[in-house]
């Protein structure tokens, strides 16, 4: 479930998959941005703030920055690129839950 002021999906349209969901998290301007695989970006307030649940535990997004964080995330994906998790990443290691633990929702 997603609790955020808006929340848009970016869509390829040719084969309708969808690239991404962009979150708008508050009114100063604070957005998260990730694509189903699990690569993400956002304003240094959001990934700041934010948690990822694996299962039961909490921890904080910054651990999955090397493998998941992409920067620029959504410049690229509407300058057509379609950036892909390394596969070296393990998969059972991508966060199940984004949470923002300021303020203790989902993401």
């Amino acid at each position: 479930m997603v609790r955020a002021r808006q929340s848009r999906r970016l869509w390829n349209v040719p084969d309708a998959t969808l690239l991404a969901t962009i979150q708008m998290l508050d009114g100063k301007g604070h957005w998260f941005a990730s694509t189903p695989d699990g690569l993400y970006d956002g304003s240094p307030g959001a990934v700041d703030q934010a948690d990822v649940r694996l299962g039961i535990r909490t921890y904080p997004l910054s651990i999955f920055d090397k493998g998941l964080h992409y920067p620029n995330l959504v410049d690229a994906l509407l300058a057509g690129k379609r950036p892909k998790v390394n596969p070296s990443i393990d998969q059972a290691a991508t966060p199940d839950d984004v949470i923002d633990r300021e303020n203790s929702h989902q993401l």
